[in-house]
């Protein structure tokens, strides 16, 4: 299951935005990133498209199930109503890359006291959950929003939840919750270490998902003894989950929340972490070393094959490294589509797909000034410049090192000058 495209009407600061989402004629990845500034709309979008999802989940529990409605105050400023429409293809059984005949509803927000512009049509919904509903044992898609206000606790809660045997549909409980928890996953690690095949099977699936999702850990436990708390392995060491950095609790839960949900949607896969699903996560980088951001979007796509992962980034590791993405760029209302930026340096992606400058503003103007100094011949100043920013910047500062040896070249070209003349 999949999103082919989705449209914006009146929706923040969107007046009309349309896009296609990957994997597209083009792009094979599943993966589309959306960057922008911020305010320039990234969560107003994750968070629509969560909205809209929540009524095919609904219609999955019952055929008159409603979903979640657009939030307070995204309708743009002066407008009587705002609405999403998707088109979702994909069916019981097949992976995301299969398309069939594609499913389409529309979901309207109206301003309290206006007449309204637009309505919601959910048919679409209703047909896309009754086909998957008809799938039997196929299992059912995964659909997760992850937004930034993701919360990981330390440790285990005081008292175990009572068991009880788990349903598929329980893989979407707080799925597209706006302000999301972890807590459920780190709950239900109590009950997956009890007795019981579902159990050990959706905590093998979580340890297999956070082996590839974060190198160098493993072994995801639950224990009750002296007193309750969560261990996990890293790099052959056992320690307190609460010792980790935010960022390495932050991915563990993550890979381990969708390794999860994907076995409890799933029960008849062998390999639940080849279950198709929609993934949005909202700052796919949030906490992650450079190193990490680099390889972030390459291991949940390892890890998870057949998802479709829509993402916001403010990292241009994050999407300098992975071969194929379809990236665009969110201003002023529009949506730019973006050319690769495979094996890009870091820097080009900062400046020329996220606009922003490599290095500090007033550093950059007294470069850029040496610079033009320097080729103008105006050597005496621009020694002075040299000077003054040996002042202000480290001796081994990259800039500062080209500007000195372009210098050293133009006062060699000119002592030759002078002696042929």
């Amino acid at each position: 299951m999949e999103i082919r495209k989705f449209k914006l009407h009146n929706l923040g600061g969107f007046a009309s935005l349309e896009a296609k989402l990957a994997p597209t004629a083009e792009v094979r990845s599943p993966v589309t990133v959306f960057v922008g500034g911020n305010g320039a709309g990234k969560t107003v979008l994750l968070r629509s498209l969560a909205a809209a999802l929540s009524w095919f989940i609904a219609r999955l529990r019952s055929d008159k199930g409603c979903g979640v409605p657009l939030p307070d105050g995204f309708v743009s400023t002066g407008k009587p109503s705002g609405a999403i429409e998707i088109k979702v293809s994909g069916a019981p059984g097949k992976p995301a890359s299969w398309c069939a005949a594609p499913h389409q509803w529309t979901l309207a927000k109206t301003v309290q006291g206006k007449g309204s512009a637009s309505s919601s049509q959910l048919l679409g919904a209703t047909q896309l959950a009754a086909a998957f509903k008809q799938g039997g044992n196929c299992g059912l898609p995964l659909i997760a929003f992850y937004p930034v206000e993701r919360a990981v606790p330390d440790a285990l809660p005081a008292k175990a939840a009572k068991q009880r045997r788990p349903s598929p549909l329980d893989g979407y409980d707080q799925a597209l919750n706006q302000e999301a928890s972890f807590a459920p996953f780190f709950a239900s690690l109590c009950q997956q270490q009890a007795a019981g095949p579902v159990c050990k099977r959706q905590l093998q699936a979580v340890n297999a998902a956070i082996a590839q999702v974060v190198p160098g850990f493993s072994s995801l436990q639950a224990r009750r003894k002296p007193h309750p708390r969560l261990t996990i392995d890293k790099a052959g060491e056992t320690l307190d989950f609460g010792r980790l950095s935010q960022g390495e609790k932050s991915q563990i839960a993550l890979a381990g929340d969708l390794a999860r949900r994907l076995a409890l949607l799933n029960p008849g896969l062998a390999n639940p972490l080849e279950g198709q699903g929609i993934v949005m996560i909202d700052e796919v980088d949030l906490h992650l070393h450079p190193s990490w951001q680099r390889s972030i979007i390459d291991r949940l796509t390892t890890a998870f094959p057949h998802c479709q992962f829509i993402l916001t980034s403010h990292s241009p590791l994050a999407i300098s490294d992975p071969k194929e993405l379809l990236i665009y760029l969110l201003r002023n209302g529009e949506a730019q589509k973006m050319p690769s930026q495979y094996g890009n340096d870091a820097n080009l992606t900062l400046t020329g797909v996220m606009d922003t400058a490599a290095i500090n503003e007033h550093v950059r103007t007294k470069v850029n000034s040496l610079l033009d100094a320097i080729q103008d011949r105006k050597l005496p100043q621009a020694r002075s410049m040299v000077s003054d920013l040996e002042q202000e910047l480290p001796l081994n500062n990259m800039e500062l090192v080209k500007a000195r040896l372009l210098l050293l070249k133009q006062e060699a070209r000119l002592a030759k000058d002078r002696q042929e003349a």
